[in-house]
Order: C-alpha cells, then structure tokens, then sequence
C-alpha cells in the first residue's frame, strides 16, 4: 500500500511549497502526476476476473481445453453484503477498526494546523514535524513486532 506515502508527501509538499508560492500550487503540482497515473490507467488492460483464483483454475482450464472462454459472473450484492456484516467476528473487526483508524486521519489532517496555529511554529516548522511523525509511523509500521 501506498496510500501512507502519497498522505505524507503531500502534506510535507504543501506544507513547504504552500506557505512560499500559495495555497493553489500545491494542487496544481499534485495535479500533474494524477492526470499522468490517469493517463497511464487508462492504458492498462484490465484483469479476466477470478482468472487468478485458486478455486476457479479447473474451470478455466475445462473451458480452454474444450475451445471455450470461462467467464466470471459472480458479484457483490447487498445480500453477500449482509451476509458478511452477520458474522459476529467481523463485526468486531470492523467496529475496532473505526476508533483505531479515526485518530490517525484527525492527526494526519490537523497535526500541521494545530502546531502552526495553537503551538506558533511557522507552517514549514510543523511540516517538518509531521515529516518526523511519517517517517516514524513508517519505521514503526516496518519494523513492528521485530525483537
């Protein structure tokens, strides 16, 4: 997962180019790299669904053996849904997760704000704090649980 890294980079890119050129560039320069992945996306041919499912590998090959295409039809309904939402045990891993998953968004999201408003640290100070943190959270989340 990437979704930590692009947080962290944006948030240290908009905290030191935001406060020299304006609030606007960092969007436009975040802008730039999206439109580019956007372009790139759409250029990828997309998966044969299921085609990499253990379980499905006989049908495949039944199919391609006889000439055929085996095709995938399965998809999520709010029946399956349900069904998920009614076992017990991932409904406590999905009600933990929320009051472990909010406090790290509000700290992402307001950590800067805080230090550079309530604290006086100018906002290219905090930055670097938040930068601290990241890197911290990413060593951690790395080298968690290692004796």
């Amino acid at each position: 997962r990437t979704g930590g890294v692009g947080t962290l980079l944006g948030q240290v890119m908009a905290g030191l180019v935001g406060p020299v050129w304006g609030w606007r560039i960092p969007f436009v320069i975040t802008a730039i790299p999206a439109l580019l992945v956007a372009l790139l996306v759409l250029r990828t041919e997309e998966p044969q669904r299921g085609r990499q499912e253990e379980a499905l590998q006989s049908k495949y090959q039944t199919a391609a053996e006889a000439g055929e295409s085996y095709v995938y039809r399965h998809a999520m309904t709010w029946t399956k849904t349900r069904a998920v939402f009614g076992i017990p045990t991932n409904m406590l891993g999905f009600a933990q997760g929320l009051p472990g998953c909010v406090p790290w968004g509000v700290i992402v999201a307001y950590l800067n704000d805080y230090m550079s408003q309530e604290k006086g640290l100018t906002v290219q100070a905090a930055t670097s704090v938040l930068l601290a943190f990241g890197i911290g959270c990413m060593f951690g989340g790395l080298g968690g649980g290692i004796p």
